[in-house]
């Protein structure tokens, strides 16, 4: 092989390298500033933002990146799921928020995502419980910060659940104290779909839907207790 042809291919060979290099800066690059800009849409959703006006799109393509570790694409993935809940699509939102669990690593980072996941789509019960598990865990212990962090979260997640439990006492007085009747004439409420006990009590409280006792006690709740105690029995394990 002669000086210039072996010359040739050793610049060739540099050239590819030197290509390959700022491509995979770039590619990094655009990474880092996708999954900022994913990110910046949840803190417009803290700020207020209409929610029609959010996009999914800098997160989709942040994850489209083949340089993403697994904790960057939980991160993502989860901001996500909170623009997606903003937005109402729960189904899409639980589906990334189920992704981004499955991708944290050690337990304890798995039930922070779990706790995360739960307070995001409003189940309260299991939000406590998992930040219960975090507040004495290892994690928790290696940083005073993030041990207060989970345990401001604790209490947040434990004030609304208790509000919500306490509204719903009245209501087991007739339904049961869990939700489940021991009447047949008198319906279990643990375990129904949220939209269907919402949209009942509503009917009750507007007059559409006429029962002796409910018709006047709905017509007592305010509306957003209605939400509050929808969301309650939903989440309450119903009788199979």
């Amino acid at each position: 092989m002669s000086r210039v042809s072996s010359a040739i291919i050793f610049f060739g060979a540099l050239m590819m390298i030197i290509i390959g290099t700022v491509f995979g800066a770039q590619e990094e690059y655009y990474q880092e500033r996708n999954a900022n800009l994913c990110f910046e849409e949840t803190v417009k959703i803290a700020d207020g933002a209409n929610p029609a006006s959010l996009s999914t799109f800098r997160c989709n393509r942040a994850l489209r990146v083949k340089l993403l570790g697994r904790e960057n694409q939980s991160a993502i993935l989860y901001n996500r799921g909170i623009i997606q809940k903003a937005q109402g699509d729960l189904v899409a939102a639980q589906a990334s928020f189920e992704k981004a669990v499955r991708l944290s690593r050690t337990v304890d980072k798995r039930n922070l995502a779990l706790a995360e996941v739960a307070r995001e789509l409003g189940d309260y019960r299991v939000a406590v419980e998992q930040y219960d598990l975090l507040t004495d865990s290892d994690f928790a212990a290696d940083s005073s910060k993030l041990r207060a962090a989970v345990l401001a979260r604790r209490e947040g997640a434990h004030a609304v659940y208790f509000a919500s439990v306490e509204k719903a006492q009245e209501c087991g007085a007739c339904h049961g104290a869990d939700g489940i009747s021991t009447s047949p004439e008198i319906p279990t409420l643990a375990g129904r779909h949220e939209d269907d006990l919402e949209y009942a009590l509503h009917q009750f409280k507007n007059g559409q839907r006429q029962n002796a006792l409910m018709t006047p006690q709905a017509a007592l709740i305010a509306d957003e207790d209605i939400a509050v105690l929808a969301h309650h029995f939903a989440n309450l394990d119903g009788l199979d």
